[in-house]
Protein backbone atom coordinates (compact mmCIF):
# COMPACT_ATOMS: atom_id res chain seq x y z
CA UNK A 1 0.00 0.00 0.00
CA UNK A 2 2.82 2.38 0.90
CA UNK A 3 4.42 1.64 -2.47
CA UNK A 4 1.25 2.65 -4.25
CA UNK A 5 0.66 5.89 -2.34
CA UNK A 6 3.08 8.14 -4.30
CA UNK A 7 2.14 6.36 -7.49
CA UNK A 8 -1.59 6.81 -7.05
CA UNK A 9 -1.05 10.52 -6.62
CA UNK A 10 -0.23 10.59 -10.32
CA UNK A 11 -3.63 9.21 -11.19
CA UNK A 12 -5.43 12.44 -10.34
CA UNK A 13 -6.53 14.25 -13.49
CA UNK A 14 -10.03 15.71 -14.40
CA UNK A 15 -13.69 15.95 -15.70
CA UNK A 16 -16.56 18.21 -16.92
CA UNK A 17 -20.08 19.45 -16.44
CA UNK A 18 -23.38 18.86 -18.23
CA UNK A 19 -26.16 18.35 -15.71
CA UNK A 20 -28.86 20.37 -17.44
CA UNK A 21 -31.12 18.47 -19.83
CA UNK A 22 -30.60 21.25 -22.37
CA UNK A 23 -26.94 20.18 -22.68
CA UNK A 24 -27.07 16.58 -23.97
CA UNK A 25 -23.41 16.52 -25.05
CA UNK A 26 -20.72 16.75 -22.38
CA UNK A 27 -17.52 18.60 -23.31
CA UNK A 28 -14.20 16.83 -23.75
CA UNK A 29 -12.77 15.23 -20.62
CA UNK A 30 -9.88 17.29 -19.20
CA UNK A 31 -6.48 15.84 -18.49
CA UNK A 32 -6.09 16.72 -14.83
CA UNK A 33 -8.23 16.35 -11.72
CA UNK A 34 -7.54 19.98 -10.92
CA UNK A 35 -9.34 21.04 -14.12
CA UNK A 36 -12.63 19.39 -13.22
CA UNK A 37 -15.71 21.39 -12.30
CA UNK A 38 -18.17 19.35 -10.27
CA UNK A 39 -21.90 19.82 -10.71
CA UNK A 40 -23.07 22.67 -8.52
CA UNK A 41 -25.57 22.78 -5.68
CA UNK A 42 -28.95 23.61 -7.19
CA UNK A 43 -28.25 21.71 -10.41
CA UNK A 44 -30.57 18.93 -11.47
CA UNK A 45 -28.92 15.62 -12.23
CA UNK A 46 -29.46 13.97 -15.63
CA UNK A 47 -32.08 11.40 -14.61
CA UNK A 48 -31.98 9.63 -17.97
CA UNK A 49 -28.26 8.84 -17.69
CA UNK A 50 -27.70 5.10 -18.05
CA UNK A 51 -25.54 3.07 -15.68
CA UNK A 52 -25.09 -0.67 -15.30
CA UNK A 53 -25.94 -2.98 -12.44
CA UNK A 54 -23.50 -5.66 -11.34
CA UNK A 55 -25.34 -8.26 -13.43
CA UNK A 56 -24.83 -6.15 -16.54
CA UNK A 57 -28.41 -4.92 -16.89
CA UNK A 58 -28.94 -1.25 -17.59
CA UNK A 59 -30.76 1.22 -15.39
CA UNK A 60 -30.95 5.01 -15.19
CA UNK A 61 -30.11 7.48 -12.47
CA UNK A 62 -33.81 8.30 -12.24
CA UNK A 63 -34.62 4.66 -11.58
CA UNK A 64 -31.77 4.48 -9.09
CA UNK A 65 -33.19 7.43 -7.16
CA UNK A 66 -36.62 5.81 -7.18
CA UNK A 67 -38.18 8.86 -5.59
CA UNK A 68 -35.86 8.75 -2.56
CA UNK A 69 -33.26 11.26 -1.39
CA UNK A 70 -29.92 9.74 -2.26
CA UNK A 71 -26.27 10.04 -1.32
CA UNK A 72 -24.36 9.50 -4.57
CA UNK A 73 -20.70 8.55 -4.22
CA UNK A 74 -18.20 8.50 -7.09
CA UNK A 75 -15.09 6.41 -6.44
CA UNK A 76 -12.18 5.42 -8.66
CA UNK A 77 -12.53 1.65 -8.49
CA UNK A 78 -12.01 -1.45 -6.41
CA UNK A 79 -8.27 -1.27 -7.10
CA UNK A 80 -7.96 1.98 -5.12
CA UNK A 81 -7.19 1.36 -1.42
CA UNK A 82 -8.37 4.84 -0.43
CA UNK A 83 -11.71 4.13 -2.10
CA UNK A 84 -12.21 0.75 -0.44
CA UNK A 85 -11.41 2.23 2.98
CA UNK A 86 -13.85 5.07 2.39
CA UNK A 87 -16.60 2.67 1.31
CA UNK A 88 -16.00 0.58 4.41
CA UNK A 89 -16.40 3.68 6.56
CA UNK A 90 -19.57 4.65 4.72
CA UNK A 91 -21.04 1.24 5.48
CA UNK A 92 -21.10 2.20 9.16
CA UNK A 93 -23.55 5.06 8.54
CA UNK A 94 -25.96 3.10 6.32
CA UNK A 95 -28.38 2.22 9.16
CA UNK A 96 -28.62 5.85 10.29
CA UNK A 97 -28.99 7.09 6.72
CA UNK A 98 -31.75 4.57 6.12
CA UNK A 99 -33.52 5.60 9.32
CA UNK A 100 -33.37 9.21 8.14
CA UNK A 101 -34.99 8.22 4.83
CA UNK A 102 -31.88 8.26 2.66
CA UNK A 103 -30.29 5.65 0.44
CA UNK A 104 -26.62 5.53 -0.54
CA UNK A 105 -25.35 4.54 -3.97
CA UNK A 106 -21.74 4.31 -5.16
CA UNK A 107 -20.61 4.52 -8.79
CA UNK A 108 -17.25 3.53 -10.24
CA UNK A 109 -15.84 2.96 -13.74
CA UNK A 110 -15.40 -0.75 -12.96
CA UNK A 111 -17.27 -2.90 -15.46
CA UNK A 112 -20.08 -5.13 -14.06
CA UNK A 113 -18.00 -8.31 -13.75
CA UNK A 114 -15.31 -6.48 -11.78
CA UNK A 115 -17.99 -4.81 -9.68
CA UNK A 116 -19.72 -8.13 -8.99
CA UNK A 117 -16.47 -9.67 -7.76
CA UNK A 118 -16.02 -6.79 -5.30
CA UNK A 119 -19.64 -7.01 -4.11
CA UNK A 120 -19.17 -10.72 -3.47
CA UNK A 121 -16.63 -9.75 -0.81
CA UNK A 122 -19.30 -7.61 0.91
CA UNK A 123 -20.99 -4.36 -0.05
CA UNK A 124 -21.59 -2.87 3.40
CA UNK A 125 -25.20 -2.18 2.50
CA UNK A 126 -24.15 0.25 -0.25
CA UNK A 127 -25.63 -0.28 -3.69
CA UNK A 128 -22.81 -0.21 -6.24
CA UNK A 129 -23.24 0.57 -9.91
CA UNK A 130 -20.97 0.54 -12.94
CA UNK A 131 -20.28 3.74 -14.86
CA UNK A 132 -17.95 1.89 -17.22
CA UNK A 133 -18.60 4.18 -20.18
CA UNK A 134 -18.09 7.29 -18.03
CA UNK A 135 -21.45 8.88 -18.83
CA UNK A 136 -22.40 9.63 -15.23
CA UNK A 137 -19.00 10.91 -14.10
CA UNK A 138 -18.93 13.21 -17.12
CA UNK A 139 -22.44 14.48 -16.43
CA UNK A 140 -21.47 15.31 -12.84
CA UNK A 141 -18.32 17.10 -13.97
CA UNK A 142 -15.89 14.86 -12.11
CA UNK A 143 -14.34 12.81 -14.95
CA UNK A 144 -10.68 13.13 -15.89
CA UNK A 145 -8.34 11.37 -18.29
CA UNK A 146 -5.36 9.32 -17.15
CA UNK A 147 -2.32 9.93 -19.35
CA UNK A 148 -0.37 7.20 -21.14
CA UNK A 149 2.65 7.31 -18.86
CA UNK A 150 0.60 7.01 -15.67
CA UNK A 151 -1.52 4.20 -17.13
CA UNK A 152 1.63 2.30 -18.09
CA UNK A 153 3.11 2.77 -14.62
CA UNK A 154 -0.08 1.51 -13.01
CA UNK A 155 0.03 -1.59 -15.19
CA UNK A 156 3.41 -2.30 -13.63
CA UNK A 157 1.54 -2.61 -10.34
CA UNK A 158 -1.08 -4.84 -11.95
CA UNK A 159 -3.65 -2.04 -12.08
CA UNK A 160 -5.10 -2.06 -15.58
CA UNK A 161 -7.66 0.72 -15.93
CA UNK A 162 -8.82 -0.41 -19.36
CA UNK A 163 -9.36 -3.98 -18.20
CA UNK A 164 -11.20 -2.80 -15.08
CA UNK A 165 -13.60 -0.67 -17.10
CA UNK A 166 -13.76 -2.91 -20.16
CA UNK A 167 -13.23 0.32 -22.06
CA UNK A 168 -10.22 2.18 -23.41
CA UNK A 169 -11.24 5.72 -22.45
CA UNK A 170 -9.12 5.66 -19.25
CA UNK A 171 -11.41 8.08 -17.41
CA UNK A 172 -11.59 8.17 -13.64
CA UNK A 173 -13.83 10.24 -11.38
CA UNK A 174 -12.56 12.67 -8.81
CA UNK A 175 -13.79 11.03 -5.57
CA UNK A 176 -16.94 12.94 -4.74
CA UNK A 177 -20.16 13.06 -2.75
CA UNK A 178 -23.49 14.45 -3.94
CA UNK A 179 -26.63 14.66 -1.81
CA UNK A 180 -29.56 14.57 -4.20
CA UNK A 181 -33.24 15.15 -3.44
CA UNK A 182 -35.92 12.68 -4.44
CA UNK A 183 -36.63 14.94 -7.41
CA UNK A 184 -33.01 14.95 -8.59
CA UNK A 185 -31.73 18.32 -7.34
CA UNK A 186 -28.24 18.50 -5.86
CA UNK A 187 -28.43 19.94 -2.34
CA UNK A 188 -24.83 19.26 -1.32
CA UNK A 189 -21.62 18.54 -3.21
CA UNK A 190 -18.07 17.67 -2.21
CA UNK A 191 -15.30 16.85 -4.69
CA UNK A 192 -11.57 17.16 -4.07
CA UNK A 193 -8.97 16.53 -6.80
CA UNK A 194 -6.64 15.16 -4.13
CA UNK A 195 -7.68 11.49 -4.13
CA UNK A 196 -6.47 11.14 -0.52
CA UNK A 197 -9.06 13.65 0.73
CA UNK A 198 -12.38 11.95 1.46
CA UNK A 199 -15.41 13.36 3.20
CA UNK A 200 -15.83 11.90 6.67
CA UNK A 201 -18.81 9.51 6.82
CA UNK A 202 -20.19 11.22 9.91
CA UNK A 203 -20.05 14.57 8.10
CA UNK A 204 -22.03 13.01 5.24
CA UNK A 205 -24.60 11.72 7.71
CA UNK A 206 -24.87 15.13 9.35
CA UNK A 207 -25.33 16.83 5.96
CA UNK A 208 -28.08 14.36 5.06
CA UNK A 209 -29.90 14.84 8.35
CA UNK A 210 -29.70 18.61 7.95
CA UNK A 211 -31.63 18.52 4.65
Amino acid sequence: MSILSPLLACVCASGLLAVEPTHPQAPAVPATAQATTAAAVGSRIPLSTAVLQSDGTATTLGQVLGGKPTVLIFYRGGWCPFCTRHLAGLGAIVPDLTAAGWQIVALAPDQPTVLAAAIAQGDGGIRRLSDADGTAMRAFGVAYHVDDATAATLKGYEIDLEAAAGNNHRWLPVPSVFLVTAEGEIHFAHADPDYKVRMDPQAILAAAKAR
